[in-house]
């Protein structure tokens, strides 16, 4: 999605990474000046923009992020490009492993998440589960934006409703729909990963058991329709 939208000439994206992490970084907020100026300067100057664009998963998730969104700009708009929680936690633990980040196999890894959450802490890394909870993260983004600043898509989405899916994006941002959409391709990553040790047989469907009824909130506060991921 940030790929097909960056090419577009209303929308200005940072020059070098999609992931900017500004909200995010409690250093950038310590002092309670953040310097928003450094932040925009981030962003290509281009002379037809009318809408900056970047793309940080974790503003989501993240705590204090969602609020400083808000201060920064209220009228914000904010695409969730959301996936089956299940395969999305399996995803994260090999992105972290193949980066050595993460030493633990997956089942090791998330009873250590467990354990930072009984905590009362949030973990980067360890959030395979946790981030899989999209309407305990929804209903934090509702205490500050409306919903109709928010547009949820699946995954799935762009690969079989390509062209419907960006004209809902393109309606969404107030952007001009180009004469020729972007033509549906697959963005690969340049990450390479490891090889991976397997997941236990049976653990995909123990913790399909765990969203259950997240997503069931999910439904009620958006309309989307996660029955899939549940299993229906």
């Amino acid at each position: 999605m940030f790929e097909f939208l960056s090419e577009h000439r209303q929308i200005s994206t940072p020059r070098a990474l999609k992931e900017v992490h500004f909200f995010d970084d409690e250093a950038a907020f310590a002092t309670g000046h953040p310097d928003y100026g450094a932040y925009e300067s981030l962003f290509r100057c281009d002379a037809d923009a009318i809408v900056k664009m970047e793309a940080t998963p974790v503003y989501m998730y993240w705590l204090p992020a969602v609020s400083r969104l808000a201060e920064y700009n209220p009228e914000t708009k904010l695409i969730l490009i959301l996936r089956d929680p299940v395969e999305r936690a399996i995803s994260q633990w090999e992105m972290e492993f193949s980066r050595g980040t993460e030493p633990e196999v997956f089942e090791i890894a998330i009873e250590r998440e467990r354990e930072y959450l009984s905590r009362g802490q949030q973990h980067r890394v360890r959030s395979y589960i946790d981030r899989g909870f999209y309407g305990v993260q929804i209903r934090r983004l509702l205490r500050y934006f409306p919903l109709d600043h928010m547009l949820l898509l699946k995954r799935d989405d762009l690969l079989t409703e390509h062209q419907k899916t960006l004209r809902r994006v393109y309606d969404f941002l107030g952007v001009e729909e180009p004469v020729c959409l972007p033509l549906q391709r697959i963005v690969d990553s340049t990450e390479k990963r490891a090889l991976l040790p397997g997941i236990q047989a049976g653990i995909r469907e123990e913790l399909r058991r765990v969203f259950v009824s997240d997503l069931q909130d999910v439904e009620r506060l958006t309309g989307l329709d996660t029955g899939k991921w549940m299993g229906r």
